[in-house]
């Protein structure tokens, strides 16, 4: 019988099953109890699936659960509620989890992707209440229907922005099977002015979903009144501020768009309080009502985005723009006024948004990925750089972004609020900038404009469900957005602003440490450089050589999501001769510090390049020379030379370099799971980018078929190529490294083989986990026979695959066989290896 203390990973062996028939192992796992196998795969359906489908990450979580590992559950169960907000297993599964929040979010979401409320009671139960309100709207009115398990009376409150009023349900009608289930129902009529209704009970038994109910395409009334004194002399401007949470966030907002006001024009600020549910916003925003400085609209009831700003535009002057702003915005000198001129200067613009770190569309440096925010003082400088190297210029985009977004008089004639059918929020900007497009205004980013922007607080982990269900409304009345919008999103016409930007910024930055690397950086590389020589992650500038239509250039990486992100540089003339060096001597003699990452791979014109900078620079080295010696005078060419392990160190120094060990990073110690596997060979790439198909598939097949040798399982912690997918490996996927430890406790500690021939000799994993007992194979460039013993198998570099296959499995036959036990031999003699292994 299987141990079930550990996963069985034949049953991930061979040919690479497809999703469904890893779905159907998966689920004899649960049932036969083999939660341990149950758990290796679905976390194999998790990877091979790309993490884009909720359901194995439910099942992971259902196996994590019985393995007395919830809280990892609960994180799977939350990227499952992500990817699909209103899968109803997830949400079943948040439910059953007991975190009482996040239970009552689920059920909620299970409500609005059911047409049925009698299968959800069941659900209900587990959150400790008996009666279930559901409330749907149409253009009439909305209607009411309840659901209890026994007959019950209630009152609803019901409140609107005028007024209060109670409905009396007597839920007592018999409904579902045999009459084991109650309900009731009520239809109410919008009246003239309803534009939401917020319900609400004092029983504690009821709840009540939704709690608001949004008036689909509510009539505002907006319509812009007569300016107050004929024809404006200035430029006017109406900005709309919806508040709802986030009490330091607001006030850096009102304090930074008080402070930058642009001058010599009218402007005004509305502020829309959507029932807050902090009274100190409150008090903020009475405050600066009564000083003067801003008009207040207050809502009864959570209204949301758009019906907010709706209200306030029932405010605006005709000759008025509009700035919509949220509320967790930064906005710098000179932006508001620059905006509005950009507005006006063409007759077909119609929505201006700006640059920003959370902007979306309009994000930099990367579209769609948010950055820090920074301080007021970080966003200044940047809207100013922006400025210095774009200055008007613009690009028409599909759509502008509400966080800040400018409106021209011009447009607002044609459309004078935003669409209402978007509820509490997301796309209700999009929706409107798609109808302005379509009565012939552009929508323009500003590329010389910079805006902070916090992200949305508001909404915290609602966002998701919120944006997938109003995607869908979008698409449904512009179905062509969704492709124009990805085109957009590919030919990225904002990145060259991005980089105009970037290079301004570049220009002042102060001090930073440049990374010169042979090819593109592995971005987990850079805590790692800056922890072992006590730097900032930020201070990091990585770059490599890498051709671009114009030519060779060095193409610039801040670390993380830090700029720059679309920067190359170029090298004139291909690598550049003395005349030409000159600009690019200047930028290298600003770094602080220059550090080559191993230098024997660089080009030699590539090192020229360094040395043109007049800096000597130092060197890390986290690879071999595979037998090369040193060119002369090599060690006076580096100011330092790096390496991160005692085995890389060893192997410099018999070349001759005097060498400087980086400081350790903290890792905690490894305690690993007792006992050992030794049916499995796990075997680990130290880069990602390095394929392991063919050595891996020499190792499955030498344990599946060598002579006398005790059979074990070649276990891959990488994806399979094409051709490999079928061989006598199990592929368990690429598991984020710092997700390794636990993976490995969960599926069994065992062997481990770094792959890598290369930079194995460069991983830390390697005298760490030796340390902690564990034995481990890797290449060593300065052996030229295999050394081993029980703790460590050295190979050397050369070795092929075949012979590696051969050394590896006769290892694995002398760790099976107990300490000591005779007639267990390695074909090539078992030498200790230096350094007291």
């Amino acid at each position: 019988m299987a141990d079930r203390r550990f996963a069985a990973f034949s049953e991930i062996c061979g040919q690479m099953a497809p999703p469904a028939e890893l779905l159907v192992r998966a689920r004899d796992a649960f049932r036969r109890m083999d939660f341990h196998t149950a758990w290796l795969l679905s976390d194999r359906l998790v990877r091979a699936t790309g993490g884009t489908d909720p359901l194995p990450h439910v099942l992971r979580a259902s196996a994590l659960a019985r393995l007395g590992r919830a809280e990892l559950g609960n994180s799977d169960l939350a990227q499952a509620a992500f990817i699909d907000p209103f899968d109803r297993l997830a949400n079943e599964a948040i439910i059953a989890s007991g975190e009482p929040k996040q239970a009552e979010k689920a059920f909620r979401r299970l409500i609005d992707s059911s047409a049925e409320a009698l299968p959800l009671l069941g659900s209900l139960a587990r959150l400790g209440r008996s009666v279930l309100v559901r409330c749907e709207a149409d253009d009439a009115g909305f209607s009411i229907s309840a659901l209890a398990r026994h007959p019950v009376s209630v009152s609803l409150t019901c409140r609107d922005e005028e007024r209060t009023w109670s409905i009396a349900l007597r839920i007592d009608a018999p409904a579902g099977d045999g009459g084991a289930l109650y309900s009731a129902n009520r239809d109410v009529a919008w009246h003239d002015d309803h534009v939401a209704v917020a319900l609400s009970c004092d029983h504690d038994q009821v709840l009540i979903h939704p709690a608001t109910i949004h008036r689909p395409g509510a009539p505002s009334g907006t319509k812009a009144t007569s300016d107050l004194a004929g024809p404006p002399t200035q430029l006017m401007l109406l900005v709309i501020v919806p508040v709802y949470d986030d009490l330091d966030a607001t006030r850096a907002c009102f304090d930074s768009l008080l402070a930058n006001l642009p001058e010599h024009r009218q402007v005004r600020i509305v502020a829309v309080d959507d029932a807050t549910p902090d009274p100190a916003i409150a008090a903020l925003l009475d405050g600066l009502a009564r000083s003067g400085r801003i008009a207040l609209i207050r809502n009864a009831v959570n209204l949301g985005f758009a019906a907010s700003v709706n209200r306030a535009m029932r405010q605006r002057h005709r000759s008025e723009d509009v700035l919509l702003l949220n509320a967790d915005t930064i906005v710098p000198p000179h932006a508001i006024g620059r905006l509005q001129d950009i507005a006006h200067a063409g007759a077909g613009i119609g929505t201006v948004t700006p640059l920003s770190n959370n902007g979306e569309d309009t994000s930099v440096p990367c579209r769609f990925q948010s950055s820090p925010l920074g301080s007021e003082r970080d966003v200044a400088r940047l809207n100013d750089l922006a400025w210095q190297a774009n200055r008007q210029a613009t690009v028409v985009m599909p759509n502008g972004v509400g966080f800040c977004m400018l409106i021209s008089a011009r447009l607002l004639a044609r459309q004078p609020e935003l669409p209402s059918e978007y509820g509490r929020g997301y796309f209700e900007d999009v929706a409107y900038c798609l109808a302005a497009r379509a009565v012939g205004f552009d929508n323009v980013c500003a590329t010389g404009i910079y805006v902070g922007h916090g992200g949305s607080r508001s909404f915290l982990d609602d966002k998701r469900s919120l944006v997938r269900r109003n995607l869908e409304r979008l698409k449904r009345a512009f179905p062509d957005y969704q492709a124009e919008a990805d085109q957009f999103f590919q030919a990225d016409p904002l990145a060259r602003f991005a980089a105009s930007l970037e290079r301004a910024w570049l220009a002042e930055r102060g001090a930073f440490t440049l990374v010169l690397s042979p090819d593109a950086p592995d971005q987990a590389l850079a805590p790692r450089i800056a922890a072992g020589l006590g730097l900032d992650t930020a201070d990091l500038l990585l770059a490599h050589v890498a051709p671009s239509p114009e030519g060779p250039a060095l193409v610039l990486r801040g670390a993380g999501q830090h700029m720059p992100q679309n920067l190359a540089l170029p090298l004139p003339g291909g690598h550049p001769g003395e005349a030409d060096a000159a600009p690019m001597s200047a930028f290298l003699g600003r770094a602080a510090a220059l550090l080559v990452v191993d230098p024997h791979r660089m080009a030699a014109a590539d090192l020229r390049l360094i040395e043109a900078a007049g800096v000597k620079p130092a060197a890390l080295f986290l690879s071999h020379t595979e037998g090369a010696p040193l060119p002369a005078g090599w060690s006076d060419r580096f100011a330092r030379c790096y390496v991160p392990t005692r085995r890389l160190d060893a192997h410099f120094r018999r070349l001759g370099l005097h060498v400087f060990r980086l400081a350790s990073q903290s890792d905690a110690p490894l305690e690993p799971r007792r006992p050992l596997r030794a049916d499995v060979l796990y075997l680990l790439a130290t880069r990602s980018d390095e394929p392991m198909d063919g050595l891996a598939t020499a190792i499955g097949s030498r344990s599946a078929t060598a002579e006398g040798v005790m059979p074990f399982t070649a276990v891959a912690l990488a994806e399979p190529g094409a051709a490999q997918a079928s061989g006598p490996v199990a592929w368990a996927g690429e598991v984020p490294p710092a997700d390794l430890r636990g993976w490995l406790d969960l599926a069994g500690y065992g062997p481990c083989f770094f792959a890598s021939r290369r930079f194995g000799v460069s991983d830390e994993r390697i005298d760490l986990w030796a340390e902690a007992g564990i034995p481990v194979a890797h290449f060593d460039p300065d052996v030229e026979q295999v050394r081993a013993d029980r703790r460590r198998l050295l190979l050397p570099v050369g070795l092929g695959h075949a012979a590696v296959a051969a050394a590896l499995a006769q290892w694995m036959a002398a760790l099976a066989a107990p300490a000591g036990a005779p007639g267990v031999h390695l074909r090539q003699k078992a030498d200790r290896v230096e350094n007291g292994v």
